[in-house]
């Protein structure tokens, strides 16, 4: 495996753990109420399909980090699998070697210890078995097509937001491990839908005023 190769697969896979915690943190700031009307102003149709589309994000977002398809290139299954089988570069290996030097950071400084932590990973994954199946067929059954007699699988946001957090501590693990780098996924401000429910809410009891 080259590291251009893995420089790739991170810096694709970042954007795909970003939308989820961009989905994730606006779907679950609908259920706040910050503003004046802001009941009012979720009740438009626009907002209630964007709470559709935003679980769309979340759903097809996870089968493709989560579940073992071929369809998935950028899948932690095929990355665990490439590391424990492919040979790595002289400059990949050479980063893991020059990590024995570093004190204080969480960094692999061998392999065994990289695929120990794969095999730990992969058991978290196994572990949430059941509800990334429900995911799969969520996403089988209602989002890329919607089957005759589909039915929801009562998923919740912090089924959600469990399987997302694995997401994002499988990627700064690995990415961390080889690359000593860290990627903050949290902080998603700047796509925040605050911002237009405080502008609808500030019009809105603005218009109000005015009657």
């Amino acid at each position: 495996m080259t590291t251009e190769e893995l420089k790739d697969w991170f810096e694709q896979t970042a954007k795909i753990i970003t939308d989820l915690y961009i989905s994730l943190n606006n779907a679950s700031r609908l259920f706040d109420n910050k503003y004046e009307n802001e009941d009012w102003i979720k009740n438009h149709g626009f907002f209630r399909h964007h709470y559709y589309q935003l679980w769309f994000i979340i759903t097809v977002q996870l089968n493709k980090l989560l579940v073992n398809s071929r369809n998935h290139k950028y899948n932690f299954h095929k990355l665990f699998e490439r590391l424990e089988t492919k040979e790595l570069d002289e400059h990949l290996l050479q980063l893991i070697a020059q990590n024995k030097e570093k004190r204080f950071s969480a960094v692999f400084v061998d392999r065994p210890q990289m695929l120990e932590r794969i095999n730990y990973f992969r058991n978290e994954i196994k572990n949430k078995s059941e509800v990334i199946k429900k995911f799969k067929t969520s996403r089988d059954t209602l989002y890329a097509h919607r089957d005759k007699g589909a039915m929801p699988q009562n998923l919740t946001l912090q089924d959600a937001e469990n399987l997302i957090i694995l997401c994002k501590d499988i990627y700064n693990c690995l990415r961390g491990g080889i690359f000593d780098a860290n990627f903050e996924f949290t902080r998603t401000y700047d796509w925040s839908i605050d911002f237009i429910l405080k502008q609808a809410s500030l019009a809105r009891t603005e218009r109000l005023r005015k009657r």
